[in-house]
């Protein structure tokens, strides 16, 4: 290289960059978001073979105004547009199929550097394959760069590979490329040998649209024919040919999106099967945290423990979730109750020596008279225990506050209790008995010195022995029989 094309290289060199991810950047920040949702308008595709002088692009809707915008970035980067075709299916020939896919959704595109960089190549033989329809051409000039592809646009290159044992795939390949008219005009391949001694001077590039084992290279300056040697001919008949159907666009577009769909069922199983190991690593470190002796249990055993925990479960959460719903329903009711319950009170607030006292009793008062007024028929005695439970914390998340604030402000202003009532106090539980009359109930309560507490049956209910809540004793009342 003398000193006029190294300058030219290197200003080449300022204005194209071959940095993959600055000009992904770029791009992406240039094109924006999605017009249909908010991913980027653009998608880069990891090429599972390929090298940094070539990458694709998926372009989620490609009009002429985004292609144009894409490719004017492209080319000042240094990059020029060598296939298209539908997102994961067989790229087509630029220049040939790019006003196929205006206006389609998902369009891949594939680019390579105008000016890559060179690579070093350290054996001494590199091959070419050509069909004897250019071999007398060969045979007098040597190879001339070209721009002829059945694969892809690229500028005019000479194409070479450095894995002979690669001659009858490459052949293949090149043979089931063509079209059945011109592989009609073809009877032999030759297989070229090429001197890379007799060519010092030439740089080398890597091939980025060949498969990595096949050693592909290109240069861009011609060979001489005193480097070329034929060392092989390959008789076409002895090549399989494949019977080729070339898909239409829509059948490529319909091809594309099964690809994305079972794409996106490997990610979702992937997704689980990581969920998986995740919690088989949280269940191997619990189990490792066990005290030995569980470790070592029997699997009857577990299963028996496994159950009687499910039962803790299930009563934890029946009586952290489960209020009956006609409890709900009555949510007005237990307001009511609790402030008449209160008023009634009143004048014996400061009777009691603290507020707690006070409020155990409004409390237990309260739930008493709910159950009898409201709930005696329509809730059982098991659902009583989650509503009693669910009506005091209701209670004393609304109501004790207020209390205790009533009572200390109107209690510590009187002088201490005396003895006599400072016991009245005590004995808080014996305050006088109170009638109340809802629509559609009449009781009243009595205690006698067992703390039992009596009261008539409703009205086509009879007294059959007695039940305790609450801790005191209640008349069990059923349903008269005709």
């Amino acid at each position: 290289m003398n000193l006029k094309e190294h300058i030219r290289k290197v200003l080449k060199e300022e204005i194209a960059s071959t940095d993959t991810k600055t000009i992904q950047s770029e791009l992406i920040n240039m094109l924006g978001k999605s017009n249909t949702d908010n991913s980027d308008r653009i998608e880069f595709v990891n090429k599972e073979f390929g090298s940094d002088s070539s990458f694709d692009i998926i372009v989620d809707h490609l009009d002429q105004e985004i292609l144009d915008k894409i490719n004017e970035f492209m080319d000042k980067k240094g990059w020029f547009p060598a296939n298209i075709g539908f997102s994961g299916m067989k790229g087509r020939i630029y220049s040939q199929n790019v006003n196929d896919y205006l206006d389609e959704d998902d369009v891949q595109i594939s680019y390579e550097a105008h000016s890559p960089d060179a690579i070093k190549v350290t054996q001494s033989k590199a091959y070419h394959v050509t069909p004897d329809i250019f071999f007398n051409k060969i045979n007098k000039e040597g190879l001339v760069p070209k721009s002829e592809s059945k694969l892809s646009n690229h500028p005019d290159r000479i194409y070479l590979y450095r894995n002979q044992d690669k001659d009858k795939d490459i052949v293949w390949a090149l043979w089931n490329s063509l079209s059945k008219e011109k592989q009609e005009q073809i009877k032999n391949y030759y297989v070229l040998e090429i001197d890379l001694t007799q060519i010092p001077n030439h740089d080398f590039f890597k091939d980025p649209q060949a498969m990595a084992d096949y050693g592909a290279i290109y240069t861009d300056k011609p060979i001489p024919k005193s480097a070329i040697k034929v060392i092989n001919k390959i008789d076409t008949k002895d090549i399989e040919t494949v019977d080729k159907d070339e898909m239409s666009k829509e059948e490529e577009k319909i091809a594309s999106d099964e690809l994305k769909q079972k794409e996106k069922e490997r990610l979702d199983r992937e997704k689980e099967q990581e969920k998986s190991d995740s919690e088989y690593a949280e269940y191997s470190k619990k189990l490792n945290d066990l005290p030995d002796n569980l470790k070592d249990m029997d699997i009857n055993d577990l299963l028996s423990l496994e159950e009687q925990i499910k039962k803790v479960v299930k009563k934890v959460i029946k009586e952290e979730t489960q209020v009956p719903p006609q409890v709900l329903r009555r949510q007005h009711l237990i307001d009511e109750m609790f402030e008449h319950m209160r008023s009634r009170y009143h004048r014996l607030f400061c009777n009691y020596r603290n507020p707690n006292i006070l409020l155990g009793v409004l409390y237990e008062r309260t739930l008493e008279d709910l159950y009898h007024a409201w709930f005696y028929q329509t809730v059982s005695d098991e659902d009583w225990d989650v509503a009693s439970k669910y009506i005091q914390k209701y209670l004393i998340d609304k109501y004790e506050k207020s209390t205790v604030m009533y009572w200390e402000n109107e209690c510590n202003k009187k002088n201490s209790l005396s003895k006599e009532e400072e016991t009245e106090g005590v004995g808080g539980y014996a305050a006088p008995a109170f009638e109340m009359e809802p629509d559609h109930v009449h009781f009243k309560h009595q205690y006698n010195e067992e703390s039992e507490i009596t009261e008539k049956c409703w009205k086509g209910y009879t007294q059959k022995g007695m039940k305790t809540m609450f801790g005191k004793r209640y008349p069990n009342c059923v349903k008269k029989t005709k």
